[in-house]
């Protein structure tokens, strides 16, 4: 599998895949995007023109190509050409030795940020999450918006080369983990303030910012903090380690 770097600096996202074509992009998908796309405005009218007139306008494809960060998006099998666009999801008891069960789900980004929440609330919660309405907070129940942020900032952030994400249900948490550190520039700390965006993937991230599925002031992590706290619950717990990022949210203090 061949692909092109223009430049030293291109990131993951940017590079065009060469094995790839027009016909690996799935319309459904890309529908998907649009539709999301209208209830926010930040993009022109694009229903009527062709997919690879669409890939172009959002600079995702070039030479006739598109780049990994359309294959990530809006691909029909992205696992074809990268094999950790998945999402593993572990159901736990009260502790890591306590497994339940566990599901792997496929797909590119806008397929998997449609699948995850209906599936955790399908197979995983014991009370199903309103992602319809993600300001609501229910006074000690996981926030839908913090969760949301998590989900949003574990796929669209991550770090393509490394391995997938990783979602763990315990009976009194909620974990996400990912690949990829933070910036040089931001802390653990930081973290819970207002801080720069500086995304690792700016092609995906600027899609999905114009999609309406993130916004672009890097508060998502700030979300997660004030959401958690107006439910009642403890403070998010992050860890960075050994290459993986860590976000988890508890019923109780651990």
């Amino acid at each position: 599998m061949e692909c092109i770097y223009k430049h030293k600096w291109d990131s993951w996202d940017e590079v065009i895949e060469r094995d790839a074509s027009i016909y690996d992009i799935d319309p459904a998908s890309v529908n998907i995007f649009l539709q999301a796309a209208k209830k926010v405005g930040r993009v022109p009218e694009l229903d009527s023109i062709p997919i690879t007139a669409f890939l172009k306008t959002l600079n995702l494809m070039e030479n006739e190509k598109p780049k990994r960060g359309a294959i990530a998006l809006f691909g029909k099998n992205p696992n074809r050409f990268y094999d950790n666009i998945m999402v593993k999801l572990t159901r736990l008891g009260t502790d890591y030795y306590d497994f339940k069960f566990q599901e792997i789900v496929e797909g590119n980004i806008i397929q998997l940020l449609k699948v995850i929440p209906e599936l955790l609330n399908r197979d995983f919660f014991t009370k199903p999450v309103d992602f319809g309405n993600l300001e609501h907070v229910e006074k000690g129940e996981y926030p839908a918006g913090a969760i949301h942020e998590m989900l949003l900032n574990a796929i669209i952030h991550r770090d393509y080369m490394g391995g997938p994400t990783e979602i763990m249900v315990y009976d009194d948490c909620f974990s996400i983990l990912n690949a990829g550190i933070l910036p040089l520039e931001l802390t653990i700390k930081s973290l819970g303030e207002q801080h720069p965006s500086n995304p690792r993937s700016p092609l995906i991230a600027d899609v999905c910012h114009k999609g309406g599925f993130i916004d672009a002031s890097g508060g998502g992590m700030l979300k997660i903090f004030n959401l958690t706290n107006a439910a009642g619950l403890p403070e998010p717990v992050i860890k960075v380690a050994h290459g993986e990022f860590m976000v988890r949210l508890c019923k109780s203090v651990e």
